[in-house]
């Protein structure tokens, strides 16, 4: 005895239409999904900071020196004979005088702040006024330079003398100082007292202060 199959519809229907159904089944099944997987991301390239080349930096400026007096030149020097005395100096500048009042007489250097003072006995504290002695006159004239000065001693041709190196002066009744501090050579001779100023220490450090005052001398009799 024969098995009885299963009844199958579809075998009831033509080849065609069971191709176009196929077709319509594929068409209306829900579409399957294709994974996506999202691009590496990209690492930027480290971006090189601009480097600025070191500058030299100017070497700092230093004031420019302050002009001293020519140095000593001693063949460059002239000789000045006269009023009883002798002295050097250098040969382009000019020694000027006397001038001054009754009591002393004041020669010049010039150019330079460096003068020579000559006095003897002179009034106390006007012109015609009372006559203080020489030593008075003297001592008014050497203490208005003294405080807080340094003070040292030399003997120049035969001459000792006071050199007195002042920070400021008083009033010494003879001469208006130009500048506050300076160097005096100070000395005397019977009633007359000499001085040889530089105002401002200009013509200490080239020498031609002491050249100057090492070349003073009373010429002998017939010299």
């Amino acid at each position: 005895m024969s098995q009885r199959q299963p009844f199958n519809p579809f075998l009831l229907l033509p080849p065609g239409v069971l191709l176009s159904g196929a077709l319509l089944l594929s068409a209306c099944a829900p579409p399957v999904a294709t994974p996506s997987f999202p691009a590496p991301a990209t690492t930027p390239a480290p971006q090189s900071t601009p480097t600025t080349a070191p500058t030299a930096s100017a070497p700092p400026t230093e004031p420019p020196p302050t002009p001293t007096p020519s140095p000593t030149d001693t063949a460059e020097w002239q000789s000045y004979s006269g009023q009883g005395f002798r002295l050097e100096y250098p040969a382009d500048w000019a020694f000027v005088g006397p001038n001054g009042i009754e009591c002393a007489a004041i020669y010049h250097f010039f150019p330079s702040t460096i003068k020579l003072i000559t006095f003897s006995a002179c009034w106390e504290d006007h012109v015609g006024g009372d006559t203080l002695t020489f030593e008075e006159t003297y001592e008014r004239f050497r203490e208005a330079f003294v405080a807080d000065a340094h003070v040292s001693e030399r003997t120049i041709n035969g001459l000792e003398v006071e050199v007195i190196q002042y920070a400021s002066s008083g009033n010494n009744w003879i001469y208006v100082l130009d500048a506050p501090d300076g160097t005096l050579a100070l000395w005397r001779r019977g009633n007359t007292g000499w001085a040889l100023i530089d105002e401002g220490d200009l013509y200490q450090q080239n020498g031609i202060f002491d050249r100057i005052l090492a070349s003073f001398r009373f010429p002998e009799e017939g010299d």
